[in-house]
């Protein structure tokens, strides 16, 4: 995703479905091989809102806490199908 997004001045972001914040709730986490989407940076913006609301920062949040946050966050922008590919990474993932 970073090479798609690189040399457009931020106009349009990668968002990992599974954000860098909760990686560290996962022993064999790595952010190159997690899912990502192409965004503009105000569509990147709003999901990332959503998500800080469910899942406020400074917080610390288990897995599951952050399964169903992604759930919810996902259907509530009519967006179910990134859920199951965040799910699916999720569930190759081992909880610290």
């Amino acid at each position: 995703a970073r090479k798609i997004t690189a040399g457009h001045n931020s106009r349009i972001q990668a968002h990992k479905l599974v954000e860098k914040r909760h990686a560290k709730r996962f022993k064999n986490y790595d952010m190159d091989k997690a899912p990502a989407v192409v965004l503009s940076r105000e569509e990147h913006q709003k999901v990332s809102t959503l998500l800080y609301r469910a899942l406020p920062r400074g917080d610390k949040h288990s897995a599951a806490e952050i399964v169903k946050a992604y759930k919810k966050v996902y259907k509530a922008i009519g967006k179910p199908h990134w859920f199951q590919r965040a799910k699916s990474h999720i569930d190759k993932l081992t909880p610290r």
